[in-house]
């Protein structure tokens, strides 16, 4: 529990992604390509098990329909290994109406911590919405920590649910705020006629952080859907 009582929200790291998508690899390619897609896509389980064969592009993009009263949209897989397997899915998925996958979601769930015993993820971690978690981590610190990004890459309806991924301590904005110094508007005055008046400022450059980068330049044009 953290302060006031609030459950912190569980995400899988970086490297706790990889292990998990290198065990499912090794067991069963279906598995490997459901929490791949739910990486890509920043999807629910019950969204990635709803995929059609005509949900995935010739371009490599995949549609992601969100529930909950969330925004579709259409965002390209960028991990090649995942979409290699896509493809070889595809072969057996012949018809656009296809169900991609034929599992349930109890099923999911159980070998999802079946994978994470087995790669020393933290069994609190071990569901599938962590996954989701995850992605928008990892999308806030590839955009310069970006809520808007990760709201349209999520298909977040509401800001409120973006910035649960946003969350810091009052020890860590003080820290931020500490390292941006001040843009210099002080300038001397001058005289004018013996009556003193202040010069216009003239703002010289802060140390401010980089600005942030475009959701274009960061994912690509294909980020923003159709």
């Amino acid at each position: 529990m953290t302060q006031f009582g609030r459950v912190p929200m569980q995400r899988l790291t970086e490297p706790e992604m990889e292990r998990l998508l290198a065990i499912a690899k090794a067991e069963d390619l279906q598995d490997y390509i459901i929490f791949g897609l739910a990486f890509e896509g920043f999807m629910r389980v019950s969204e990635v098990l709803e995929l059609r064969a005509g949900d995935i592009l010739p371009d490599g993009r995949v549609v992601c329909h969100r529930l909950k009263g969330s925004t579709t949209n259409v965002l390209p897989i960028r991990n090649e290994d995942v979409l290699v397997a896509v493809n070889w899915l595809l072969t057996h998925r012949p018809r656009k109406g296809d169900l991609l996958f034929n599992r349930a979601r109890r099923t999911l769930d159980w070998r999802m911590k079946q994978y994470g015993a087995k790669v020393g993820i933290p069994a609190e971690k071990c569901h599938m919405h962590a996954i989701k978690h995850g992605a928008c981590q990892q999308a806030l610190d590839e955009t310069g920590g970006s809520v808007m990004a990760v709201k349209t890459l999520a298909g977040h309806a509401s800001i409120s649910s973006t910035m649960a991924y946003v969350g810091m301590t009052t020890e860590q904005a003080l820290d931020l705020r500490n390292t941006v110094t001040p843009c210099n508007t002080n300038q001397p005055e001058v005289s004018l006629h013996g009556v003193t008046k202040p010069q216009e400022p003239v703002v010289t450059p802060c140390n401010n952080p980089e600005p942030e980068k475009t959701l274009a330049q960061t994912w690509g044009a294909a980020a923003g859907g159709e």
